[in-house]
């Protein structure tokens, strides 16, 4: 028998490799000689790049810049050939701010966009922006700031690129090298919604991130604002992108004013790991994430993998940290393990998972033998 292991991580307990080591090790006390491949996965989120990093030779580029809030920090970027990768959390996260600090209206992607900066003065022509996970809803006009955009209000005033003061845009110029605007911008989610609207951005992912409900409105209009202008100038309608409302707005945005192209972060992965290759002949997938429910089922790791095993008639079976789905019959997900199922206490499980996820597999492996 021949299992793939293909894993996200299970968030703030077990990296995916972990994961991966966990469920071969409850193999190997059932039976030794059961061939398992690990192969772990992302979304396209944050985290997306310490799994590459298995895969692809990175090299890493630590530079200074600021916070979603315009403080100074350090944050890293990382290099293959011709191609920068930047993960949005690293410089604009929600991870980045404390509870109290965490406000979209007053947050800013302009540290994403100086990595990107430092990417391009070093000769890199291709982009690689994988978004999720951030603290920001400013359309990417931050990151458009630190690479020569400057955004202004009816008084012909540059104003600061935060949240709050899409609203105030009626004109924007470019001022930086006319280089980078030919760069080629490739942008990974993981979701579906538009820009704005009851299933845009500010409405979906504001709350969040710390806003109330009048700043969620003022943040949606801010949104319809900039979509307006940026169709003015360029008649791009960016408001209708599906995936433009990722990460606040960037994926539409940058699409705006840049030579963008919007990617399933998964996808990408896939391709960038040489999945189908790796699981070519295998009996049987293994994946899993920390919570499974209906939201996995679209542009998250399960969700690609139960396409990829429904087409290819593979039986798919789910390890994760806690579960709000069931298996349904003529689903490829043929079974789900819970660690929840063992140790109710999140925290218990949270520490605990390692060895209660091993068990779960030794489990799993024998009841397939008997």
């Amino acid at each position: 028998m021949k299992i793939l292991i293909a894993p996200d991580k299970f968030k703030g307990s077990l990296s995916g490799r972990e994961v991966c080591q966990a469920i071969q090790q409850g193999f190997a006390r059932y039976d030794p000689t059961i061939k398992t491949i690990a192969h772990p996965l992302a979304d396209g989120g944050d985290g997306s790049l310490e799994v590459l990093s298995e895969y692809l030779s990175f090299e890493k580029v630590t530079v200074d810049t600021l916070d979603p809030l315009g403080r100074p920090i350090k944050a890293s970027y990382f290099t293959n050939e011709n191609t920068a990768y930047v993960e949005l959390p690293s410089a604009s996260g929600l991870v980045l701010l404390k509870d109290e600090e965490r406000n979209p209206t007053n947050t800013s992607t302009i540290g994403t966009g100086i990595l990107i900066k430092d990417a391009l003065k070093k000769g890199f022509n291709k982009i690689c922006l994988f978004l999720g996970g951030s603290a920001t809803n400013d359309a990417g006009i931050g990151i458009a700031r630190a690479l020569g955009y400057s955004f202004i209000n009816k008084e012909n005033s540059i104003i600061d690129p935060i949240g709050k003061n899409l609203l105030e845009i009626e004109d924007y110029k470019f001022n930086g090298p006319r280089s980078t605007l030919s760069v080629s911008f490739t942008i990974l989610c993981d979701v579906k919604n538009t820009m704005y609207g009851p299933n845009g951005a500010a409405y979906t992912f504001a709350k969040q991130k710390g806003a109330n409900t009048t700043e969620v409105e003022h943040l949606d209009a801010g949104l319809q604002k900039f979509a307006s202008v940026v169709l003015k100038k360029t008649q791009k309608d960016i408001s209708t992108i599906v995936g433009g409302g990722a990460a606040g707005g960037i994926a539409a945005g940058l699409s705006g004013l840049f030579n963008c192209q919007i990617k399933s972060g998964i996808q990408e992965i896939l391709t960038l790991t040489n999945f189908e290759n790796v699981a070519r002949g295998v009996d049987m997938i293994i994946s899993g994430e920390g919570k499974v429910d209906q939201t996995s089922l679209n542009g998250k790791v399960i969700s690609a993998l139960s396409s990829y095993t429904k087409t290819h008639a593979i039986p798919l079976h789910l390890f994760v940290g806690q579960s709000d789905l069931m298996p349904e019959e003529g689903s490829p997900i043929k079974s789900i393990h819970a660690i929840a199922s063992v140790e109710k206490d999140i925290n218990k499980a949270m520490k605990n998972g390692y060895g209660i996820l091993e068990n779960l597999a030794y489990e799993f492996i024998k009841n397939i033998h008997q």
